[in-house]
């Protein structure tokens, strides 16, 4: 008996020992030294794209100096994070979205409160294989079911409020995109090859095809995106081009060839529109990012192929899928093998007004 009191109140003093430990480790302050900038184009060269972060899951936000210190003496809890990434979307306020097919649910990286939920929180089977997703000015969250055939959508507050898909109307619905300024949303069926015009309340206005004009013949078209003038990208990824259409569904021109060469497309995924009406492609055989502008001219090309071995480069991929740009020219890449969302940032003139170029760049200015 005597030895089994003496234990209970060593324990009994190493619990306070731990607790005042750790209040004042809460207390202290880590660190903090110069954080390093990664740009494209690399110096000397101006550069035009920032790398901003990586997610994976909840470690990926910062930790308090406290919140270490549990951690080593306790260990991590389980992590909370993707499985299969297919395709982004932000609300430019500091919500990502992210659907993951192989867990049937949307995540929701906060990355101002440090935190991740899903849109199905209580796991009651709303989604069943959710790949493209889009947010509207207005905050509703369109996510593309490709199972249910089908587009779900959602409050601004994540309460889910009718879908898009008629009897007959989509097949395989996969990308998605907003026109908020002529209120229609835009869905690709890569099993019947064209896009699909609908309202804001989900009233199919017209298809977008073959039928329509024999100069859009689509092959597989995965993803889609809208032009600062309501104008339309289409990537028809078999036939290795991107394709422009009006507001009113009128062809504009097409782009785009297929090769490995760094002007052509081996395997192009996603699409994404910055306010500066700059066009980014997701190229999954090169697993790179090249941006044209809207007369198809290449403007930049980032990134490469990276495999990981359990690490993670800025910049790098593995298996790119869904690409988006967000109201403040942010930019978010999902990495299928890779697990993560890259998340970078167009260097544009407001942005660099809150964030100058490092002295490393100062023979760029003007004198």
């Amino acid at each position: 008996m005597k030895f089994v009191v003496k234990n209970t109140l060593n324990m009994k003093i190493a619990l306070v020992l731990m607790t005042t430990l750790l209040f004042s480790w809460g207390c202290a302050v880590a660190p903090k030294g110069p954080k390093r900038r990664l740009f494209f184009p690399p110096p000397p060269v101006e550069p035009k794209i920032e790398w901003k972060a990586t997610y994976t899951n909840q470690y990926s936000f910062p930790r308090s100096l406290r919140q270490r210190r549990i951690e080593a003496i306790l260990g991590r809890s389980p992590s909370i994070g993707f499985s299969r990434p297919m395709d982004t979307a932000s609300d430019g306020k500091g919500l990502i979205y992210v659907t993951d097919p192989d867990s049937r649910n949307v995540y929701i990286y906060d990355t101002i409160n440090y935190k991740i939920e899903t849109l199905d929180k209580d796991g009651t089977g709303v989604f069943t294989l959710p790949l493209g997703i889009a947010v509207g000015a207005d905050g509703r969250i369109y996510v593309s079911d490709r199972f249910r055939k089908k587009v779900l959508v959602f409050s601004a507050d994540r309460k889910p409020l009718f879908t898009i898909g008629g009897e007959g109307e989509l097949e395989a619905p996969v990308g998605v995109a907003v026109d908020n300024i002529n209120n229609k949303i835009y869905v690709t069926d890569v099993k019947r090859h064209v896009v699909n015009a609908f309202d804001r309340e989900g009233k199919l206005l017209y298809v977008l095809g073959r039928d329509k004009d024999e100069r859009m013949g689509f092959n597989f078209p995965v993803d889609v995106d809208v032009l600062p003038d309501g104008s339309v990208v289409i990537v028809d990824t078999m036939n290795a081009r991107v394709h422009i259409v009006d507001s009113k569904g009128n062809y504009v021109r097409t782009f785009g060839k297929r090769g490995d060469s760094i002007d052509a497309f081996e395997l192009i995924k996603g699409v994404a529109v910055d306010k500066e009406g700059h066009i980014y492609l997701a190229d999954v055989g090169s697993n790179s990012i090249k941006i044209y502008d809207v007369e198809g001219r290449l403007l930049l090309t980032f990134g490469g192929t990276y495999k990981s071995m359990g690490k993670l480069a800025a910049g790098g991929f593995t298996m790119i899928a869904g690409i988006s740009a967000d109201s403040n020219n942010g930019i978010f890449v999902a990495d299928q093998m890779n697990r993560s969302v890259q998340a970078f940032q167009y260097l544009d003139e407001e942005y660099l007004k809150l964030n100058p170029l490092p002295e490393s760049y100062d023979h760029l200015k003007t004198k």
